[in-house]
């Protein structure tokens, strides 16, 4: 039974580290409700990520309309999601700070909000095996390759951490 357990575990994880992967080209839900009530700037950035991830992995026009497609039709599920999370997190901070909190009430949002938590991430998973569908398998490969490189910190761009240790190195000279 723990066996079991671990295994599933396991398997959410792959699947989650998946959605990580390949989410932000495929709008994920954080990114493009950012992107949707972001400046033109944020916007441009990450459509130039896009074109850039696009082109780095040779699409083809087919594939481009597609993918645009998938990522339109994403944004907006993900988007009405997000929304609907928001005001189930906003109505349950309320009951919960309120002078007399109703455990059954209570009870009922939270289950409202792992529900939709729950949507979330299925359409997410949904994303990730229509982006499959789209690509081929060399492209996909490519795209996991790309995106752990850019969660890794190999973009030959310093991180805070760095800079501040760059920093205080040169301080102690």
């Amino acid at each position: 039974m723990e066996k079991e357990r671990r295994q599933m575990k396991r398997m959410l994880g792959v699947f989650v580290g998946c959605a990580l992967c390949v989410l932000p080209l495929v709008a994920n839900a954080g990114q493009n409700v950012v992107a949707a009530s972001s400046t033109s700037t944020e916007k441009d950035k990450i459509l130039a990520e896009e074109q850039k991830i696009e082109k780095a992995l040779g699409v083809t026009p087919e594939q481009r309309q597609k993918m645009k497609e998938l990522r339109q039709a994403s944004q907006a599920k993900q988007k009405a999601l997000a929304d609907e999370l928001k005001a189930k997190k906003s109505a349950l901070r309320e009951e919960l700070e309120g002078p007399k909190p109703n455990r059954s009430k209570i009870s009922g949002l939270v289950a409202d909000v792992k529900a939709l938590q729950g949507k979330m991430l299925d359409d997410r998973v949904e994303q990730i095996f229509q982006m499959r569908e789209i690509l081929t398998p060399e492209q996909y490969k490519k795209l996991k390759e790309l995106r752990a490189e850019r969660s890794s910190g190999d973009t030959g761009k310093k991180t805070m951490k760095e800079k501040i240790r760059e920093k205080k190195g040169k301080s102690k000279k």
